[in-house]
């Protein structure tokens, strides 16, 4: 049976157990603590239990996209529900049979437990503040070095990221040449045993000059000296993780829906 969210402790404390360990579980956490539980028109938060009534499956919708953490329970019910919701975009753990009008993207999750010793350049970190002019020039170097980024979407990145910037559940760094960013990473996600770091870009004529790695490898250590796992989910670039001490752990997936679909 899938359960809503009715507020109370006992769902909040479920919750964050099946969240504990995973990108996708901080995700939902991260949502969770930054709009402190109150029911919103475009979020909401379930739990799917087994038939013992044990919670093993924890289930958040954030505007069109669905983020789905844990072990499996009943695929058949959770695949009626996400048909009832019919998300643009879900991300999860697990690959599940999701209708055709789905594609499926997946790639390697990657986790550090223990930073490499990097060799220390005379980059200047900065972290960024949550208002628009900051992260207006972040977005920028975005979508100049990731195609994967609409410019479109601006305004739901501002939203997204300023909120969680100001309520600690998620971090931007950059480095500047003079007023410009040329590199840039991010804290995505946080939650008291979990960061994820994402939105790693590099100015295609600063590369190979050790910015990228500087800054996951500050991101990374203060996180693990906070006491939390730190995980990255990565299509490509590995090797520059594997150098700071990241390792592969598993796979993750996410389904789009076909927006050309007849």
């Amino acid at each position: 049976m899938i359960y809503i969210n009715d507020f109370s402790r006992k769902f909040e404390l479920s919750l964050s157990e099946i969240c504990s360990h995973s990108p996708n579980g901080a995700r939902i956490m991260t949502y969770h603590n930054s709009y402190h539980g109150t029911k919103y028109n475009f979020l909401d938060f379930w739990l799917q239990k087994n038939s013992m009534g044990k919670p093993l499956c924890a289930i958040c919708r954030y505007y069109s996209t669905l983020i789905i953490c844990g072990e499996r329970c009943d695929e058949n019910e959770l695949h009626d529900f996400v048909c009832m919701l019919s998300p643009e975009k879900i991300m999860c753990d697990r690959e599940y049979n999701f209708p055709h009008r789905y594609v499926c993207l997946s790639g390697e999750i990657m986790v550090c437990r223990e930073v490499l010793p990097i060799a220390r350049e005379t980059h200047i970190i900065h972290r960024s503040l949550s208002d628009m002019s900051y992260l207006r020039k972040i977005y920028d170097l975005l979508c100049r070095t990731d195609d994967r980024i609409s410019p479109d979407s601006f305004e739901e990145y501002l939203l997204d990221m300023s909120h969680k910037i100001r309520h600690a559940a998620a971090e931007v760094y950059s480095i500047y040449d003079k007023n410009t960013p040329i590199s840039t990473a991010a804290v995505t996600a946080l939650s008291d045993t979990v960061a994820v770091v994402g939105c790693v870009a590099t100015d295609f004529e600063n590369r190979n000059k050790g910015c990228a790695s500087a800054l996951v490898h500050y991101i990374t250590e203060k996180h693990l000296r906070q006491g939390r796992e730190v995980f990255l989910q990565r299509e490509r670039y590995i090797g520059l993780y594997e150098k700071i001490g990241f390792s592969v752990c598993g796979v993750w997936y996410e389904y789009r829906i076909i927006s050309n679909e007849q």
